[in-house]
């Protein structure tokens, strides 16, 4: 299931950041994953998406993620104030860089004329 956590849009574009469940953790620490079966963790996949005309036009994806409340993702990372890397700004950037790249390299629609159609 895809849950929407948060969404930003200009006049012409929405950035939104959508998790869903991930059910394949592979880490080695014991009361982490003790956590993660009782409940307390919550393991999830990130996608931040850029849309133009509600389609996607670039995307960023980080899997594995471990929070008590997935939210904590985006806050720690929006408080870092540069102290140290932000994983959710870095895929905000890099969905933002594959929308332009998108953009200048779409091949242009061709011209039809009326009376072609």
């Amino acid at each position: 299931m895809t849950y929407p956590l948060w969404k930003f849009s200009t006049k012409n574009f929405t950035v939104v950041w959508n998790i869903t469940d991930d059910l394949d953790w592979f880490g080695d620490d014991k009361e982490v994953q003790r956590r993660i079966d009782d409940g307390t963790y919550k393991v999830f996949n990130s996608t931040v998406a850029v849309l133009y005309e509600n389609q996607v036009i670039g995307e960023d994806h980080l899997c594995g993620s471990v929070y008590e409340n997935p939210m904590d993702f985006r806050k720690e990372h929006i408080g870092a104030k540069g102290k140290w890397g932000s994983y959710f700004r870095d895929m905000v950037r890099e969905a933002i860089s594959h929308a332009r790249d998108n953009i200048l390299n779409r091949a242009p629609l061709p011209y039809v004329r009326e009376e072609q159609i």
